[in-house]
């Protein structure tokens, strides 16, 4: 009788332990308290507050920029950093996080301008990027000029309370994507690499020297669909967050495929015939996908950064 009470009792010990963990663990639920007000006159901010981690996700121009901030119970870690050219957008993202009021970081995902152009206004920061897009980024004048030195990162990184995991798609998008990704709430961060309903940019796609880089990139994509398609976010640099992770991606295959099909004249044009030229290209992929945001694409055309802009050549 004896050994059946003492068998009960740490049975019922084990039981009480367990409960209390349980209880433990709910009570290590962050309480983020309220958002700062956001006084953004650039665009728009969404809040995703989940038990361990908070996003402030920073739609400007329309959805054309994004910038991620994740929050953990102990610091502040901001993804990209928009474009220069939004007046005041810098300043306003600086004052939203000193308002978050804990440590703070900054990664870059890769070296396009409307990725890094506010480095001025987080100036006293680390930064961190995948190691070769850190080497790339310290090649760029406007950057190096403002920014001293860039953590290289070619595996793992505890950044403001959470371990990143880096890694990157080369000749993509750009000549190095890098991207990341938390492990413990399943978010995945891929910069330019998936873009959420928006016109990809592709105006670096050089088929006539040899390599295929829109190839590379869907190869990139259905890599990143295996492993992260079941996560629970994807948060982009163009169009915003969702979280149907492998529908975005797939999207974005299907796109990808259509403007390489187009370039290479495998696909026939709405009017008949096939592309001859990069405008072509851009006003059938307009006619295929009229609902997306149309600012990258249009890139690929003559004169987009310039009057002698000869624009992407594709034929």
């Amino acid at each position: 009788m004896h050994k059946l009470r003492l068998f009960f009792g740490l049975v019922f010990m084990v039981i009480l332990i367990s409960a209390c963990s349980d209880s433990d663990n709910d009570s290590n639920n962050v309480n983020f308290g309220d958002a700062p007000i956001s006084t953004l006159t650039s665009g728009t901010i969404e809040v995703i507050t989940e038990d361990q981690v908070r996003y402030h996700i920073f739609n400007a121009g329309g959805g054309a920029y994004i910038v991620t901030m994740v929050e953990s119970a102990i610091g502040l870690t901001i993804i990209d950093l928009g474009p220069i050219f939004l007046d005041t957008l810098g300043t306003e993202l600086r004052d939203y996080a000193d308002a978050i009021n804990k440590p703070m970081a900054v990664v870059i995902t890769h070296a396009h301008r409307d990725h890094y152009g506010n480095i001025s206004a987080f100036n006293d920061v680390d930064y961190y990027a995948e190691s070769t897009v850190a080497d790339i980024l310290m090649t760029k004048t406007d950057f190096s000029s403002v920014v001293s030195n860039v953590n290289k990162v070619s595996d793992s990184q505890v950044i403001g309370g959470f371990t990143f995991k880096f890694d990157k798609i080369s000749a993509a998008e750009t000549n190095e994507n890098g991207y990341l990704y938390m492990e413990s709430t399943k978010a995945l961060f891929p910069g330019d690499l998936i873009y959420n309903q928006a016109h990809n940019y592709i105006r670096e796609y050089t088929p006539l020297e040899g390599g295929d880089e829109l190839t590379n990139w869907i190869n990139g994509l259905n890599t990143l669909k295996s492993n992260f398609g079941a996560y629970n976010h994807v948060f982009v640099g163009h169009g915003g967050t969702r979280t149907d992770v492998a529908t975005v991606i797939d999207e974005n295959i299907a796109y990808l495929t259509d403007a390489q099909e187009l370039i290479k004249g495998t696909k026939t044009l709405t009017a008949g015939g096939t592309a001859n030229t990069v405008e072509d290209v851009v006003d059938e992929l307009d006619t295929l996908y009229p609902n997306y945001a149309d600012g990258a694409l249009k890139l690929a055309l003559p004169g987009a950064f310039d009057p002698d802009d000869p624009g992407s050549v594709w034929f």
